[in-house]
């Protein structure tokens, strides 16, 4: 019978559970990046797109780097909101980097990843 009492009360908490999701960055989805041309998109049409970048580098030879970094962060709470489980949270993280040289695209690269 203590068993379960046990086994119900977990269920119970298990059962309440909400998430709490952070963001930061600007989310780059996989059907965007397929819209980049290397040569022919300008570096003027991904701002217009995505915005500002999170971090903007001068490379060697006249090229620079923009890089967007999307990371979202979702942790369960139980018991109403009361008790977090940080080691219960997914995490992704979205990339964008993107080589413009003479103002189009040079080179790019994206990566998804979750955890």
């Amino acid at each position: 019978m203590k068993k379960l009492l046990t086994l119900i009360l977990a269920f119970s908490i298990y059962g309440c559970a909400t998430y709490t999701t952070t963001t930061e960055g600007t989310l780059v989805h996989e059907n965007m990046v397929a819209d980049i041309e290397t040569g022919e998109t300008t570096e003027e049409w991904i701002i217009d797109l995505l915005g500002e970048p999170t971090e903007r580098t001068a490379l060697k030879n006249g090229k620079e780097k923009l890089l967007y970094i999307y990371t979202e962060k979702n942790v369960p709470k139980y018991f109403f909101g009361m008790i977090k489980d940080e080691s219960g949270a997914i995490k992704s993280k979205n990339e964008l980097e993107i080589v413009i040289k003479d103002g189009t695209v040079f080179s790019y690269r994206y990566k998804s990843r979750s955890k």
